[in-house]
């Protein structure tokens, strides 16, 4: 059975992810395992003037937050109707996640950017960064509800917006994409984004001196587009394609959300090797600017 992880940090803007992920794993028969992580602060006390660690204290954060993610998963289990089970990692925040997702690989990690609020440790919205770069498996990043509206409830994509570069490694989202779009009327918009700099995309293939004809890279790009587009076809989805020239690739890519109702960015980091493009920061420059979810896989 795939497991989708949703990490937690105690705060109610972390558990805006519950819902989104219980409905993705309803759909796909997935269940949620839930994770926070402990990290160990050294405290006041001290004898002679040097600090003294009390493991008592520990012992009681530790068990504070046992009670509450077992509390977490009962009620998501009860109340979402969706197996969950609870697990208590211990470190530094980014490290502990990343190894437990190396070694557990889940199908999908569902988390929000924002972490305020809540118990005094508070460190979601800084790991979500750091995970987008180092999690070994996709994640889905979803901007909670800070404002004060309704946090979402449901997560059936409809209209997905794929940024492309002509490389096959910016490909590989889609079928995670695809495994979370809703059963009836996904549409995949492909968005093939070509930069404005004379900078062959291939340079362990064509070093420099030694470009190829712009027509023939162009021509290859549109091809690769193509199978792209029949293979999504292929299945049931609707396709559309687009072809935009610009330097910076988060400008066309949100440029494309507002032209047109988006559900779902899904996107490659390191990726968008043609000049300044690079998707590593292209990536959180978008999960910045966007309320649009975007899912997140490591090239």
């Amino acid at each position: 059975m795939h497991r989708i992880l949703v990490p937690l940090d105690g705060s109610p803007f972390a558990e805006h992810a519950l819902a989104p992920a219980a409905d993705i794993a309803r759909r796909t028969g997935a269940r949620l395992e839930l994770a926070t992580v402990y990290t160990s602060q050294m405290p006041a006390w001290r004898t002679s003037g040097a600090p003294v660690h009390d493991p008592r204290i520990d012992q009681e954060r530790l068990a504070a937050l046992r009670h509450y993610l077992e509390h977490a998963a009962g009620q998501v289990s009860h109340e979402l109707d969706v197996p969950a089970s609870a697990v208590l990692l211990e470190g530094k925040a980014p490290d502990a996640l990343a190894r437990h997702i190396a070694e557990r690989r889940p199908a999908l990690v569902v988390m929000t950017t924002h972490g305020r609020v809540g118990l005094r440790r508070a460190w979601l919205g800084s790991v979500a960064e750091e995970l987008m770069q180092r999690a070994d498996a996709p994640v889905l990043v979803l901007r909670s509800s800070e404002e004060g509206g309704e946090p979402q409830r449901s997560f059936a994509p409809r209209r997905i917006l794929v940024p492309l570069d002509g490389s096959e490694r910016a490909e590989r989202v889609i079928e995670t994409a695809a495994w979370l779009a809703a059963r009836d009327g996904a549409r995949f918009l492909l968005l093939r984004i070509k930069s404005r700099a004379t900078v062959t995309p291939y340079p362990t293939i064509f070093p420099a001196g030694a470009a190829p004809d712009a027509a023939e890279v162009s021509s290859a790009a549109e091809e690769a587009l193509q199978l792209v587009k029949q293979r999504l076809s292929s299945r049931g989805f609707e396709v559309a394609a687009e072809v935009v020239t610009e330097r910076e690739a988060e400008r066309a890519i949100l440029a494309s959300t507002e032209r047109g109702a988006v559900d779902l960015i899904a996107m490659v980091t390191r990726g968008f090797d043609a000049g300044r493009m690079r998707l590593g920061t292209v990536a959180e420059k978008v999960v910045r600017s966007t309320r649009t979810p975007v899912l997140l896989r490591r090239a």
